[in-house]
């Protein structure tokens, strides 16, 4: 009977025993329930915060975009009339390069007037002309009558006919030194003395007048 009674006892505690580690159980798988939920709830509210301030930006760069669209236009106005002010200035440049030369030009062309007889063929071989012009513009007359004279110097059958004149007369047909002859004269008088060079030279001259005359120079 005692036995019994023990027997009952202990099973009775026991039950005890697995009734409060099954409650506990219980706790701790609540408690653990309770903590992801408030992970999740967490990340959620992070996940809301960051959409909300993406939206924001958004909406910020919609609103400011009319504002950058204003500047791009005015940045690309500015950049066209910085390149009309270069077009403006290179075509200016050009026009007084081309005014230069025509002054350079004109003032060798009086110049070799005095003793060639094709001034403009006397220019043409002077070169780069624009190399008797100053940094100040200034026209350098002086070097340009000592560089003629050099070509003249160096091939003198370019020289006025009546040099030539004087020194070739036409003996054949009873003219004096002082007598004007034509240039198709002063060819054959110098063909006759042998001077192929200077006949030759004189009709080329004669072409090149004959061309400047039917199509001037500008």
């Amino acid at each position: 009977m005692s036995d019994d009674i023990t027997t009952q006892e202990t099973g009775t505690e026991q039950q005890d025993v697995d009734a409060v580690s099954t409650t506990d159980d219980q706790t701790d798988h609540l408690d653990d329930s309770a903590q992801g939920g408030d992970d999740i709830e967490a990340l959620r509210s992070k996940l809301d915060k960051s959409v909300r301030a993406e939206k924001n930006l958004r909406e910020r760069l919609k609103a400011a975009e009319p504002l950058l669209q204003q500047a791009e236009a005015a940045k690309e106005a500015q950049k066209t009339d910085l390149e009309r002010a270069q077009e403006a200035a290179n075509s200016a440049a050009e026009q007084v390069s081309k005014l230069r030369d025509r002054a350079v030009r004109a003032e060798a062309k009086v110049l070799a007037s005095a003793n060639f007889t094709n001034p403009d063929l006397a220019i043409r071989l002077l070169g780069d002309i624009t190399s008797y012009v100053s940094d100040d513009g200034d026209i350098d007359t002086e070097q340009i009558s000592v560089d003629l004279s050099a070509l003249l110097e160096s091939d003198p059958y370019l020289g006025r006919t009546q040099d030539t004149r004087e020194m070739k007369p036409n003996r054949a047909q009873g003219r004096t030194g002082g007598t004007p002859l034509t240039p198709g004269q002063l060819a054959r008088d110098a063909e006759q003395a042998g001077d192929w060079k200077t006949s030759g030279a004189i009709k080329a001259n004669q072409l090149i007048g004959l061309a400047q005359n039917l199509h001037p120079l500008a």
